[in-house]
């Protein structure tokens, strides 16, 4: 190679590396720019609207005193969109609370309730929001109990013992409570989470298993579930809840026998 030739090559080695500085110069990001593109690329991920809350657990200790009733659909709807990840459905709402909102078929007409609804439908959410504790009674007569059996020292109760309607059970027990207007079903679906966890009910007292079958044979015993709203299936939409006891009741509303886990 004659000296000409070898100053030209060393000419275009030096240029393309001064270009391709200048080109790693020009690409620099400043400011808000400056983020990795790890974070950049995390910035734009959409937030997914059905994305389920971390599900907390109950506070065992809560006394019974602070458990309200949970009487029909719309403490149920209540309950579902206290723990709901994105914006709160009134229509919904509407739905389990109101007879002429469910009977009205213009939209707009359909829209002015809710408005009139609206202090009413946020005081109940606001209440639901505050205190996830809740009870249903299920009366004598919808028990499916079965008789004690003296080997385990226990009965037995599938599924909560509930088979009949306004409730209605399957292999995982799903209640549909009614309307407080008798118009329907129009609230969210109930489940228990640990349903059977309180399938074997063990006494070991010989009296008061006696009193239990007593009025298990005869039709009388009811029952009291203590439970807290932490979980949703927003598909159907459901409330899914802890049950963190039972309590069995006689006629008088004395409490025969209470279960804990």
């Amino acid at each position: 190679m004659t000296k000409k030739q070898t100053t030209l090559l060393v000419l275009s080695i030096v240029v393309a590396l001064t270009t391709a500085g200048c080109g790693e110069k020009s690409t620099k990001k400043t400011g808000e720019d400056a983020k990795p593109e790890s974070v950049q690329a995390a910035d734009v991920v959409p937030r997914d609207e059905h994305q389920l809350p971390t599900i907390s657990m109950a506070d065992l200790s809560k006394p019974t005193s602070a458990y309200r009733e949970m009487k029909n659909s719309a403490d149920t709807i209540y309950a579902y969109y206290a723990i709901f990840p994105t914006d709160v459905n009134y229509g919904r709402i509407a739905e389990a609370i109101s007879k002429k909102y469910r009977g009205e078929q213009d939209g707009f007409k359909k829209q002015d309730i809710v408005e009139t609804l609206k202090a009413d439908m946020d005081a109940g959410l606001k209440k639901a929001r505050d205190n996830k504790y809740y009870f249903l009674n299920f009366p004598a007569g919808r028990m499916n109990v079965e008789a004690y059996n003296f080997e385990k020292k226990a009965f037995f109760n599938p599924g909560l013992g509930i088979n009949q309607d306004p409730y209605r059970s399957y292999s995982v027990p799903t209640f549909a409570l009614p309307d407080s207007d008798g118009g329907g079903r129009n609230g969210a679906e109930l489940r228990f989470s640990n349903v059977k966890q309180f399938s074997d009910v063990k006494i070991e007292d010989q009296q008061v298993a006696r009193k239990m079958e007593s009025l298990r044979n005869s039709g009388k015993l009811s029952m009291n579930v203590y439970f807290y709203a932490n979980d949703i299936r927003v598909d159907i939409p459901s409330l899914i809840a802890q049950i963190t006891k039972v309590e069995y009741v006689d006629p008088a509303g004395d409490v025969v026998f209470t279960q804990v886990k």
